[in-house]
């Protein structure tokens, strides 16, 4: 997922360039909801996943990161706010950066202490 939200932010700054049209691109919010809940509409299964609303299944990943970017993403500290942090997760983040998995509200991969966030 996060190389598909990294490759539609590429292709439509790609696109806007060639077009010379700003409003094609999309940034890596976008990107993100279109990879989430806009996946969940297409498919219209959307009452059930792609969210955290209540009611809908637990589908998730938990993030880590170290500050001296041995796991291929460095954080600064407090110096960086929480927005800034997301996107260089979806940016720089890989497998290195999940301590786990969630798939309908279960554990399935990671350490056996994490905790959904």
């Amino acid at each position: 997922m996060l190389s598909s939200i990294r490759n539609s932010v590429i292709a439509s700054l790609a696109l806007a360039a060639q077009r010379q049209d700003n409003s094609l691109k999309i940034d890596f919010w976008e990107a993100f909801s279109l990879a989430t809940i806009g996946g969940a509409r297409a498919l219209g299964i959307d009452d059930s996943i792609g969210s955290f609303a209540v009611g809908k299944q637990f589908d998730a990943i938990q993030v880590v990161w170290s500050t001296d970017g041995l796991d291929g993403m460095q954080v600064f500290g407090e110096t960086e706010d929480i927005e800034s942090v997301f996107e260089k997760f979806i940016h720089l983040g890989d497998d290195r950066n999940m301590a786990s998995v969630w798939v309908q509200g279960r554990q399935c991969a990671g350490l056996p202490q994490a905790v959904p966030i």
